[in-house]
């Protein structure tokens, strides 16, 4: 026996209803997604304080290595100017030992201490070369903080 048209109509409209209302939920649960809210401000705020802090610490972590190599190179250039004059003067040394005469052995002197003043020049082009790194490096940590 077929079902009358008047008892088909409700039962079609009551799965429509079924089926659709899922999608009608979907579209309702944000209202009005473009409108900032008041906390997104907030948000923004703390993650540009954040990026600017990580941005500083950054900053502050490359001149401390930069100052880090600078020392060691000009450590390591003063402890090899040490070693060469002291290798200098032991050759020197021998040299003087041996010489055949003492005209020799004044003129080897002479020699040695034209190269210990040399050496001594050398070492203080290397100390004024790290102050002046010391004094560039000490502008540079202070002129962000003279632009707050």
């Amino acid at each position: 026996m077929p079902i009358p048209r008047a008892a088909r109509l409700p039962a079609l409209a009551i799965a429509l209803w079924l089926a659709l209302s899922p999608l009608a939920q979907a579209q309702s649960v944000t209202p009005d997604r473009y409108r900032q809210r008041a906390g997104d401000q907030d948000t923004r705020a703390q993650t540009w304080e954040r990026s600017r802090q990580a941005a500083e610490q950054a900053r502050q972590q490359q001149l401390d290595a930069s100052r880090r190599a600078a020392a060691e190179r000009h450590r390591l250039a003063l402890e090899d100017n040490r070693r060469r004059m002291e290798a200098d003067r032991a050759r020197a040394d021998r040299r003087m030992l041996h010489a055949a005469s003492p005209e020799q052995r004044e003129r080897y002197r002479q020699e040695f201490e034209a190269r210990r003043i040399q050496y001594e020049r050398e070492r203080e082009e290397i100390e004024r070369a790290r102050e002046a790194e010391e004094r560039r490096l000490q502008r540079q940590q202070e002129a962000p903080r003279a632009g707050h």
